[in-house]
Parts: C-alpha cells; structure tokens; sequence
C-alpha cells in the first residue's frame, strides 16, 4: 500500500482557514532535500551567546552541539545590543565578530540579528555573505523601538536575500500594551511592501512576551492571522512563503554558502595568521 501524500503547506493552511478547525495535524518530517541532517536533528538558538567563544571552538560547538544559529546579541563583548527607544542606532560590531560571521558563514550557521542595534545590523549585512535572519522583530516605522527594524535595514536585508520574521508583542507592535491582530497584520504588510514577500515570516516570541495582541493571543490564532491576510490580497502561494517557506528558503541558501565555501577549499579562519590578535576573546555573562 502506498503511502498517503502528506498535504502542501497550502492545503494545510487553506484548510484551517476555511474550517477554522485549529486541531494539529501529525507534525510531517522535512524533505529530505530541503535541510541538512543536522537542521531536522536538532534547531538549538544561542540567545545572548553567553559565553561567547573565540573562533577556535566555533566549529565543535557546531559538531558537538549542532548548533545552526548564533545571534550576535546583548550581553557579548563583541556587538552592540539594541538601547531604548531611538537609541544605539551607530553602535558597531567588534572587528573580533567580523571574522565570527564569516566563519559562520564557512560552517553554515545562520546570524540572527534580533536585538542588535542598527550599526550592528548594517556592519553584519555588509560582512555576511550568507542571508541573514531577525528572528523576532518588527517595523520601526509603525513602533519606533530599537527592537524594531529600520527601512533602510529591511531593504538592506532584502539585497542580501535574508528574512525578518515579526514578533507578536504588542509594545513592538502598538508601542503599548494594547494591540490587535490588525496591528501584526499592518507589520507584516509593511515589510512585505518594503522588503518584498520573501523577506517576511512569522517570530511571534510567545514563550517570552506577557502582553498579545487580541485576537492573537497564541498559535491556535493563525487561521484568523491567514484569513485577514486574505482579506487583504493575499494569495495562497504567499501565505505558504510567510508560515515557513521563506524560512526554509534562507536555511538553503546559509547551506548552500556553506558548501560553495566546502567546495573551494576555504580554511576555518581560526587557522589564519595573527587572527588570535584581532580582538580579545573574553566571554560574559552579564
């Protein structure tokens, strides 16, 4: 007997939108083509890179630990995190860190640049040869908090092919504690029309906000997220792009970089002459 065709990403979603059924459905392995092994083993995310390593143990944290994601956050020595509201925005990596992103780039790991200040943002996008991601960020031009994203960086994002997936907290939103599923969804259209719609996905950052828009207070709200979105002119093919193709779309690439690097014989920068004199490799954890 063979085996049942799992359902497109498409079918899923038109599904629950037309059903408003939000029951699970069996969780589908990834392609096989789509990943890497090391992505469908384990997606281990470094928040604040405590700790944060030289160069030298880059790559056992990455065989050791598979890690695939590293974000260039507060609490490092080696970039600078975002401040309040309408500050930080020339504050610079670290010439240390320059050569940590194209080592990451080398060994296929993604740079997440949530929480990064906006001179941190544009030294990455300038540095980084692989697309790069905001794994839970929105606009600044409709909530100018630093934790936002400028439009000249989305666009910048854009060129470099990487994705900014928009956080669902409502002072990230509305700049208050009061927002709506209108509100997320005003975000999203904004990036999709400055950066283009395969620059955007969703990073809700439930597991870590205490103030949700109404309307979208958890996952089970996505059907009502997808239904507005469609009531707005968005197309299927779009949906699909936003809920995660996007998303795998960047993971390609960061592996492909990854492999044109394989191919040419490129050696782990730790192994370059006076590298270890570059910066200071102190970890923090403060």
């Amino acid at each position: 007997m063979k085996n049942k065709k799992p359902d497109s990403a498409a079918d899923v979603m038109k599904s629950s939108i037309t059903t408003r059924n939000v029951t699970p459905k069996p969780q589908q392995e990834p392609p096989s083509d789509s990943i890497s092994a090391t992505v469908q083993i384990i997606l281990m995310l470094f928040r604040n890179n405590k700790c944060a390593a030289p160069p030298s143990s880059v790559e056992a944290l990455l065989f050791l630990l598979l890690v695939c994601h590293i974000r260039i956050n507060n609490k490092t020595l080696h970039a600078s995190k975002h401040g309040k509201r309408g500050n930080g925005s020339f504050m610079l990596l670290s010439r240390g860190t320059r050569t940590i992103i194209r080592e990451m780039n080398r060994l296929g790991m993604m740079v997440d640049l949530s929480h990064v200040s906006t001179g941190t943002m544009r030294d990455a996008l300038e540095v980084s040869e692989a697309p790069v991601i905001f794994s839970h960020s929105s606009a600044y031009e409709l909530c100018n908090t630093s934790r936002n994203v400028q439009d000249d960086m989305l666009q910048s994002m854009a060129k470099n092919g990487g994705i900014i997936m928009v956080n669902f907290y409502s002072k990230f939103l509305t700049c208050s504690d009061n927002a709506s599923v209108h509100d997320a969804v005003a975000h999203i259209n904004h990036i999709k029309r400055v950066a283009g719609i395969d620059h955007v996905g969703l990073g809700a950052g439930y597991d870590g906000i205490n103030f949700t828009p109404k309307g979208l207070e958890d996952v089970s709200s996505y059907p009502t997220l997808f239904a507005e979105l469609l009531g707005v002119g968005w197309s299927i093919e779009d949906l699909t792009k936003l809920a995660g193709g996007n998303f795998l779309r960047v993971m390609q690439q960061v592996e492909k970089v990854r492999d044109e690097k394989r191919a040419a014989g490129i050696k782990p920068y730790e192994d370059h002459p006076n590298f270890r004199a570059e910066d200071p490799y102190n970890c923090t954890t403060s």
